[in-house]
Order: C-alpha cells, then sequence, then structure tokens
C-alpha cells in the first residue's frame, strides 16, 4: 500500500491536495513538521513526500536518509523561486502554486510508478508504436516510457484525440494553456518541437500544416 506524507502549513492547499490524492491513494498523511515523523520506523512505508519550500531546511538534514531509502520528494514552490531549487538533488520534482490538481496527479503518478488494475483501452490512445496512457498519465513509444513534461503531454493528447483534423496556434492556447495565458505562439511551436524530438523515432506524429498550425496523423495511412 502507498504512503504519501505531506508537509505543509497552508491549510487550504494542503487539503485540497489530500482531498484529491484520497481519491486514488487511500494512505496519505498530513503534517506540519517533518521533524515529529519518525522516519526511520517509517522508512519502509514512505513512498513520497510532497513538501512546502518552507521545509527545506528540515528537509536537508535528512538528505542521505532519503537518498539511501529512494524516498522522492515533490516541492510545492511559489513559481518566482522555481528557479532556486533548480539542480537540488534532494527534489525528485517541483510543483509550483497555484496548484493544477491535474498536474499533481500526473507528478505524484510519475514518482510513485503506482501500478493500477489493468485499463480499457477506451483509456488508451495507440498510434503506430505510441501509445498514450490517459489513466496513467503516461507515454510509451516502443514500450519505452517517454518523460515529457504535464504541458508536453497536455498538448500530445489533445492533438492525438483530434486525429487528422488540423488545428491553429491560437486554438492549442486556447485548448491547452487556456484563453487568459499571456504567451504567444512560439510557446506552442517550442513545445511541439519538443515533443517530436522524445517520439518520433521511427514514424511522424505531428505533421506540420502550412498556415495553419498543426494536426496529428497516422503515419501508417499517411506513408
Amino acid at each position: 500500500m502507498l504512503q504519501i506524507l505531506i508537509i505543509g502549513q497552508e491549510k487550504e492547499t494542503i487539503n485540497q491536495i489530500k482531498s484529491t490524492l484520497e481519491n486514488d491513494y487511500s494512505n496519505v498523511t498530513v503534517l506540519h513538521d517533518l521533524e515529529k515523523f519518525d522516519l526511520s520506523t517509517n522508512a519502509d512505508t514512505v513512498d513520497l513526500i510532497i513538501v512546502e519550500d518552507r521545509y527545506m531546511l528540515q528537509l536537508e538534514k535528512f538528505k542521505n536518509f532519503f537518498i539511501n531509502y529512494d524516498i522522492p520528494v515533490l516541492l510545492i514552490v511559489e513559481s518566482i523561486k522555481l528557479i532556486k531549487h533548480s539542480g537540488n538533488g534532494l527534489i525528485a520534482d517541483i510543483i509550483s502554486m497555484p496548484i493544477n490538481l491535474e498536474e499533481l496527479l500526473y507528478r505524484v503518478r510519475k514518482l510513485t510508478n503506482s501500478e493500477k488494475k489493468p485499463i480499457d483501452n477506451k483509456n488508451k490512445i495507440a498510434v503506430g508504436d505510441l501509445i498514450i496512457d490517459l489513466e496513467k498519465y503516461t507515454v510509451s513509444v516502443e514500450r519505452k516510457i517517454i518523460d515529457l513534461t504535464f504541458k508536453e503531454f497536455e498538448l500530445l493528447t489533445y492533438l492525438a484525440s483530434n486525429i487528422d483534423t488540423p488545428f491553429t496556434r491560437d486554438s492549442l492556447l486556447d485548448k491547452v494553456w487556456g484563453y487568459d495565458y499571456i504567451g504567444g505562439y512560439r510557446t506552442v511551436d517550442v513545445h511541439i518541437r519538443r515533443i517530436r524530438s522524445k517520439i518520433e523515432r521511427n514514424f511522424q506524429y505531428i505533421q506540420t500544416v502550412r498556415n495553419i498550425g498543426y494536426r496529428f496523423i497516422d503515419p501508417k495511412e499517411n506513408n
């Protein structure tokens, strides 16, 4: 049974995280002080620690412990502090506030590699040698898991769910990033380029539509 430990003081945020995770995980514990938790006793039962960045000094004290027991740490930070914590070997992943709950689940499932009951094909998109698992939030090519960011996953899933349908950059920004997103069209181009570099090993899946934007294609039907 997976045990997830949440450490934080932002009551509304922490309760929201706990409520979201309890839909998928039965053992979710909230603490307001890491030092009150007996890590040595629970080392073999803790699978993930989600923690606010205000506890970084406490975390550093137990750095070797987390590394030795292979316990991943998901850090919650304000977006302006992302760079501050990048490159810290203690942190397995970072999520910024305000927290997108779908992104949270994506990152938690990725870190815990949680196995769930077999998934019906309706929860998968399979094209060529690419499989998008909508329940586990994973993408694989030739049975190998591809490391995508949450936005890359969302963009790829949206395109693949509407195969052969061309989308303008503007419509993709609206559907994936939201109508109030401030960034420009280059955001879409950069994400498309990154996705292509990761998934297009043997086949082309994302086609550039001149003067329009992009569309997802079945490579076997477009050869």
